[in-house]
């Protein structure tokens, strides 16, 4: 072999190699989401890769190796993971209950969902599982199930600090995860973990259609009519006293008719008021 052959092979090997590092970074970088294994690939690719470019003999020729394995580790978990994230399961059928009201059928049954069953139905998914692993433990932070085409299940990781929306943005469509990382956390882990859980259990323990039915009760003795609603929205979340004189979880009933907000009610989950705004009468 003469040694233009070599030096064109060598060529080649260095293109190669400087692609797949180029890929392996952009996956370990952009789409691996924040967690151990994004740091562990990016160590297996940088520490490995200096040691390749600076040393000779069989020492360059191993953690060439071990470069181009962390290459395609990286790349090929980056589309598992994105695929894993676009195909994160279904809605549980089994979180709605039979035990609907009058409505109910209007809004998609969002009104006889029980948010315990359908945090449970997340926390089966394979790709709930992928997450655990990556972020450790999570905690179910806040729901929002609009009508007649959104439900939204919130978790917090503690560990990494991230943010995992589970998202179902259509009818009969699959979750789509969304990962992000907080710049702060505005509640200890602790705070969102006690009052999440005993709030979702008190919350179905009245029924979403309880809520619902209060707040229409509550507009008619203000108004003297019922809002008009043709769209709803029902959301659990954890506030602060900073916007309201109460701190956990509240249930936040907001109704609209022809795209004009007619019905906004907070409670707390014992169904206690703590905010209404003035309905509108369409």
């Amino acid at each position: 072999m003469n040694q233009v052959s070599v030096d064109a092979k060598a060529i080649i090997q260095n293109i190669i190699i400087a692609l797949l590092t180029a890929a392996g970074l952009f996956c370990s970088l952009l789409l691996l989401t924040y967690s151990w294994v994004k740091i562990a690939a990016m160590i297996a690719i940088l520490l490995p890769g200096t040691v390749w470019l600076v040393t000779h003999g069989r020492v360059r020729k191993v953690s060439k190796y071990v470069v181009i394995g962390a290459l395609i580790f990286a790349i090929g978990f980056a589309s598992f993971e994105s695929y894993m994230f676009s195909n994160a399961g279904y809605p549980s059928p089994a979180a709605v209950q039979s035990t609907g009201t009058a409505g109910t059928a209007g809004y998609m049954g969002i009104l006889s969902i029980s948010l315990n069953r359908l945090i449970q139905g997340i926390e089966k998914s394979p790709t709930y599982a992928l997450l655990s692993a990556e972020h450790g433990k999570t905690n179910p932070e806040s729901i929002k199930l609009d009508s007649p085409e959104w439900i939204e299940v919130d978790f917090y990781g503690e560990g990494s600090n991230t943010y995992l929306p589970f998202i179902a943005p259509y009818p009969g469509d699959q979750y789509h995860v969304q990962v992000e990382t907080y710049s702060g956390q505005l509640f200890s882990s602790s705070y969102v973990q006690s009052s999440s859980q005993q709030a979702f259990s008190q919350i179905d323990g009245k029924g979403l259609s309880w809520f619902y039915d209060r707040a229409l009760e509550l507009a008619q003795n203000r108004t003297g009519t019922t809002p008009k609603i043709d769209s709803l929205s029902v959301t659990m979340t954890v506030e602060d006293e900073i916007y309201l004189s109460y701190e956990g979880v509240t249930v936040q009933i907001k109704g609209s008719y022809q795209g004009q907000g007619t019905l906004i009610c907070d409670f707390e989950p014992d169904g206690t008021l703590i905010y209404m705004s003035l309905p509108t009468v369409t």
